[in-house]
C-alpha cells in the first residue's frame, strides 16, 4: 500500500562544499519540487520540498532514517530533520452554514431576506 506525502527535509549545520552531494542524496530519495538555501540566524541550512508516496509498507521514521543516512553519507557531520505530511488525511474543520442559518443572521447582518419561496 502506498500513502502520498508532503515532505520537507531540511540539513542544517552543513560544510556549504557539500550542497550538491546533499541535493543529490536527497533527490535520490524523494521527487523535490523546490529547493531553498542559505544562512538563517548565523546557521547554515538547505530545505527540500516534494510530494509523492511511501511505498511498500514503509514507515515515515523508517524513511527518515533512510534520508538520514543518505545525507550523512553525503556529507558527513550535520543536523537533519524530515517533516512528513501525510495528504490522505489532513486534519480539518468544516464549518456549514444552512439557509436557516442565513435566516437568522440575515437580520443581524441587515441584509434584506428574499420572500420565501412556495
Amino acid at each position: 500500500m502506498s500513502r502520498a506525502y508532503d515532505m520537507q527535509i531540511i540539513v542544517k549545520e552543513y560544510d556549504p562544499k557539500k550542497y550538491t552531494a546533499i541535493r543529490e542524496a536527497v533527490e535520490k530519495l524523494w521527487p523535490t519540487g523546490d529547493s531553498d538555501k542559505g544562512v538563517a540566524q548565523g546557521v547554515q541550512y538547505a530545505a527540500f520540498y516534494g510530494s509523492g508516496y511511501l511505498t511498500g509498507g514503509e514507515t515515515e521514521k523508517e524513511f527518515s532514517c533512510r534520508v538520514r543516512d543518505a545525507v550523512w553519507t553525503a556529507a558527513g557531520r550535520c543536523a537533519v530533520e524530515v517533516v512528513a505530511t501525510c495528504t490522505e488525511e489532513m486534519p480539518h474543520e468544516c464549518y456549514p452554514y444552512s439557509v436557516h442559518d442565513y435566516d437568522i443572521d440575515a437580520v443581524r447582518l441587515g441584509i434584506e431576506k428574499p420572500a420565501e419561496t412556495p
